[in-house]
């Protein structure tokens, strides 16, 4: 057994050993033309293939070329060096993976073939053809602003163009918020169908001074911004729901208002210092275990015969009102009162409006104060819809809104 087992260690060295020379014979450093690249040989697909590994020639603008010495063109090494100060380079689509040409410091445009079928191009920047993948941000452009297209959802190559280019101030992200941790942006915008900003996305960014929020953002999770020190002004949207601890910690943000819609704030979100604009329905909630911390919770108040009663809003299943159809003679005015269901039991008494949103169809007919006042202004009819304004959204159906049917005489 002991000699069998001999056999095949030794076997297997030998092999392995055969292997590794082979390699070696087939990717030895060759030259052409400024370029230095290997000869790889593929021997699941039976075929080589060149490997380019830098650029030593004098020219500034270079091809790179379809095949050297009838062997094609497939790949850039992963950390292209690009020795030579070359400023545009052209790619054809017999390249495979351009990604390495991220590395090359002094590049400022990037030309492909005409009619490529593999990339696209769009000021200078190499996308691929469907423009869902940033492959390479010229390093040594001199642009400060960039708008990612609404069509790139992959991450990677806008994280390397925010760690390579150092002129890029001003970014806007549409579809996706990539890593951007210790990078040089200096004010950014989250726009588009972006639904969230993640975990720790702008830490330590310490040049970053602004940040506006679009509407789509539901959440903010924790640690976005934390320690960006230069952060002194930030817009919330005007849909967003939960902010998670920390996000905004060690930044300058002197004051923020806090829109309407927000249903949760966490621990230590903001600096002490931060004056927080809020709604009056977001109540201060002391950490049990560190009575130093507090964060803020969304609370519907029904008053009740003997005072008032708090609901966390997150547990309200159901909003509703006595009176669904309203008659008003012209000039004179309705108060709505809602009840609240929580947990799909029904509440006593009626709720305060402040975390109530009021609508109206027509208000050439009749308005509606964001108090809950209806006011007849003429003849016809008008819906006044009462909805909540923080909501989960998988119940953002008819249970946490009503309408009230209007006819004024």
């Amino acid at each position: 057994m002991r000699k069998l087992l001999s056999y095949f260690l030794v076997f297997t060295l030998i092999v392995t050993t055969v292997g590794v020379i082979n390699v070696g014979a087939d990717e030895k450093e060759l030259k052409w033309n400024g370029f230095i690249y290997q000869v790889h040989n593929d021997t699941v697909a039976n075929n080589k293939h060149v490997l380019i590994e830098d650029y030593v020639g004098t020219e500034k603008q270079i091809t790179i070329p379809k095949e050297i010495d009838g062997i094609a063109v497939t790949e850039l090494a992963e950390k292209f060096t690009c020795t030579s100060d070359i400023t545009s380079v052209k790619i054809m689509d017999t390249m495979l993976k351009p990604e390495g040409l991220t590395w090359c410091e002094t590049l400022e445009k990037i030309f492909v073939e005409d009619n490529s079928i593999r990339y696209k191009v769009i000021d200078g920047i190499l996308y691929n053809k469907k423009v869902t993948s940033l492959l390479c941000y010229p390093s040594a452009k001199q642009k400060r602003e960039y708008i990612a297209p609404k069509t790139v959802t992959e991450t990677y190559g806008l994280q390397q163009m925010l760690l390579k280019n150092k002129s890029l101030k001003d970014v806007t992200f549409t579809s996706v918020v990539p890593d951007c941790t210790n990078t040089n942006i200096e004010n950014v915008k989250i726009t588009g169908n972006i639904s969230y900003i993640p975990e720790g996305s702008f830490r330590e960014c310490k040049n970053l001074k602004t940040v506006v929020i679009g509407s789509k953002v539901d959440f903010i999770e924790r640690d976005a911004f934390y320690g960006c020190v230069s952060l002194q002004s930030v817009k919330l949207s005007n849909n967003l729901r939960s902010i998670y601890s920390c996000a905004f910690g060690k930044t300058k943000i002197k004051k923020v208002k806090i829109p309407k819609s927000v249903d949760y704030i966490d621990y230590d979100v903001f600096p002490t210092k931060t004056k927080i604009m809020k709604p009056s329905y977001l109540r201060k909630t002391v950490n049990p275990w560190n009575k130093s911390q507090h964060c803020y919770k969304a609370y519907v108040i029904a008053k009740i015969k003997s005072g008032t009663k708090k609901y966390r809003a997150s547990n309200v299943t159901k909003i509703t009102t006595t009176n669904k159809k309203v008659k008003l003679k012209k000039g004179k005015t309705h108060k709505i009162k809602t009840r609240v269901f929580v947990s799909k039991i029904k509440k006593a008494g009626f709720i305060k409006n402040d975390i109530l949103k009021f609508t109206s169809s027509n208000n050439k007919v009749a308005k509606v104060t964001q108090g809950g006042k209806i006011k007849a202004l003429r003849k016809g009819r008008t819906t006044i819809t009462v909805m909540m304004r923080t909501f989960e959204k998988k119940l953002h159906t008819t249970r946490k809104k009503y309408k009230i049917k209007v006819k004024v005489l």
